[in-house]
């Protein structure tokens, strides 16, 4: 006995629900509702608006969409109890009023670009329990939304549907919508593995965070120091020991005195000392405290819609020194002017060391005195 494919078995149902649909329309709606009486109705005697509120109908629908000649008329009896389904149909069928194309997608899509967050809400929702390929589109653009709810949904249907969501988080790298590189830098930061994750573009990040990124991808580190390999290691670096963290991005270079009087000047802040914005333009800020730069971050992840946050000691010391636990950004060599700032208490421009100075990962000013200022990273 030879079982039909998936695809031949969405036929043949389609197939079926045609002689459906037809013999519905052609005895009329309520003339149907007549017949059953007034007792609760069946989800086959519901006919086509049962059928459709079921999510497992959907291939089938959007099949018959493509096998009736009254598509107009399938998708205004299936906008009611399932709009995305009903525009699905109008996609894939032919002959739809453009009033009905009209109706249909304010009834889907344009819930997703409604004012009303509870709208937005409702349909990622929707959205979020089909599982299918079909609604990565929308999805992925929802992941951008303000409201972290609706946001929040859209990252974790599109990170369970996989591979088919990467597709559209490569277009959004390489075009040039902002909103869209967010969606993309979501999708990522659940999505640790991908290694899409270490091909961001600069300019995506220095359009969204002001200053490039780097990609730590997760793993193992060697953490602390060795006395063996640095005699001059602190009694608190020891012992030297292997943690385990998950993929973040960070900060290529120190936050600078320009980034941090914008932050200031935009937002209000008054820095605990106010030398802190007296430096050059692109120098790392120095004189903040730890309670200056938390509201940094907190101001750029407001304005950002990404979480932005300090990296833990952890996380600094990994992306200085990479996994090997070299002593240096550049390795276990003696130190050297040429590779960081040996300036005392002055500071230099940031990047003035690099490449040579800079760590596995390729971050910059990770060593050397009076260079090195608040880096940020996103968290996962």
């Amino acid at each position: 006995m030879t079982i039909p494919s998936p695809e031949a078995q969405e036929h043949f149902a389609a197939l079926a629900l045609r002689e459906v649909a037809e013999r519905e329309w052609k005895m009329g709606r309520w003339a149907r509702f007549r017949r059953v009486g007034r007792r609760l109705l069946t989800r086959q005697e519901e006919g086509l608006a049962g059928l459709a509120a079921d999510d497992w109908w959907m291939e089938t629908f959007m099949q018959l969409a493509g096998l009736v000649d009254e598509t107009d008329r399938l998708a205004q009896d299936v906008v009611r109890v399932n709009p995305w389904l009903a525009w699905w149909c109008v996609e894939e069928g032919r002959g739809v009023a453009e009033e009905t194309r009209e109706a249909v997608a304010d009834r889907s899509v344009g819930l997703l670009e409604s004012e009303r967050v509870a709208d937005r809400r409702r349909a990622v929702a929707a959205l979020a329990r089909m599982q299918s390929e079909r609604v990565v589109r929308p999805l992925f653009r929802a992941a951008a939304d303000l409201d972290a709810e609706v946001a929040g949904l859209a990252v974790q249907a599109l990170a369970e549907i996989g591979e088919a969501a990467r597709a559209p988080v490569i277009e959004a790298l390489q075009g040039t919508d902002q909103r869209l590189w967010c969606s993309a830098l979501r999708y990522l930061l659940v999505r640790s593995e991908d290694p899409l994750c270490a091909d961001v573009p600069d300019r995506v990040w220095e359009g969204i965070l002001s200053q490039p990124m780097v990609w730590v991808p997760p793993g193992p580190f060697l953490m602390g120091s060795d006395k063996g390999r640095d005699p001059q290691a602190y009694d608190d670096e020891l012992p030297q020991h292997r943690v385990m963290l998950p993929g973040y991005w960070i900060g290529r270079y120190p936050v600078t005195v320009a980034q941090f009087r914008a932050f200031v000047e935009a937002s209000g802040y008054q820095p605990k000392d106010s030398d802190s914005l007296n430096g050059p333009d692109n120098h790392p800020v120095v004189y903040v405290t730890w309670h200056d730069a938390l509201p940094f971050c907190r101001w750029l992840s407001e304005r950002t819609g990404l979480p932005v946050t300090l990296p833990s000691e952890a996380e600094w010391e990994k992306a200085a020194r990479g996994t090997d636990g070299r002593i240096y950004p550049w390795g276990n060599g003696p130190p050297d002017e040429s590779r960081c700032n040996f300036a005392g208490g002055r500071t230099t421009p940031v990047g003035r060391y690099s490449p040579k100075g800079d760590s596995p990962y390729g971050c910059v000013d990770m060593a050397g005195a009076g260079s090195i200022g608040k880096q940020f990273c996103t968290e996962n």
